[in-house]
C-alpha cells in the first residue's frame, strides 16, 4: 500500500521519487524488490545494490532476472561498491576488490543502457520544471500561512 500511495503522489504532484534499495527496509533484497517492482509497475529505485550483496552474502550470481528488472527501474545510481561482508568495500581501487567493482560496474552500465532509449526531450524538461515550480509555490504558500499564524499567536500573548 505504501509504494502504491507513493507512486500516486508522484503522479499527483508531478515529481519523481526513487526508493533506495537498503537493508532493513522493504527493498532489502533482490527477491523482495522484484516482488514489489512487479506489483507496482511505476515504482522507481535508487540503486544501492551494495546492500543486496551484503544481505545475500554474494555478488548476486543467482539473481539475473531480479537485477535486470531492478536496473530497468533504477533512476539513480548510488555508486557504492558492496561485498559479501558489508555494504562498502574499504577501497574500491584495491586489487582484492576488483571483482566487486567490476560487478557493480556491470549493473551501473545496465541501468544506463536501460535509459538510453528513454532520453528526456527538452519539452519533458520544461514540463518537469513547471511541475517543480508549482510544488515549490504551494509549499511556500503553506510555510507563509504557518509563519503568519505563529506571528499572530505571539502578538496575542
Amino acid at each position: 500500500a505504501f509504494f502504491k500511495a507513493a507512486v500516486a503522489l508522484e503522479r499527483k504532484y508531478g515529481v519523481t521519487v526513487a526508493h533506495e534499495t537498503h537493508r532493513h527496509r522493504a527493498l532489502f533484497s533482490p527477491f523482495s524488490a522484484y516482488r514489489l517492482l512487479k506489483a507496482v509497475p511505476d515504482l522507481k529505485l535508487n540503486a544501492d545494490f551494495s546492500h543486496w550483496c551484503c544481505v545475500c552474502e554474494s555478488l548476486l550470481p543467482d539473481f539475473e532476472r531480479e537485477m535486470a528488472l531492478a536496473c530497468e527501474r533504477s533512476i539513480h545510481i548510488h555508486a557504492r561498491v558492496g561485498y559479501e561482508e558489508g555494504p562498502q568495500v574499504p577501497d574500491p581501487r584495491a586489487p582484492e576488490y576488483r571483482k566487486h567493482l567490476e560487478r557493480h560496474e556491470v549493473w551501473w552500465d545496465a541501468i544506463i543502457a536501460a535509459h538510453e532509449s528513454k532520453l528526456i526531450t527538452e519539452d519533458d524538461k520544461f514540463k518537469n520544471l513547471d511541475n517543480l515550480q508549482k510544488l515549490t509555490d504551494r509549499t511556500q504558500k503553506k510555510v507563509d500561512e504557518i509563519l503568519a499564524a505563529k506571528e499572530a499567536e505571539l502578538k496575542i500573548v
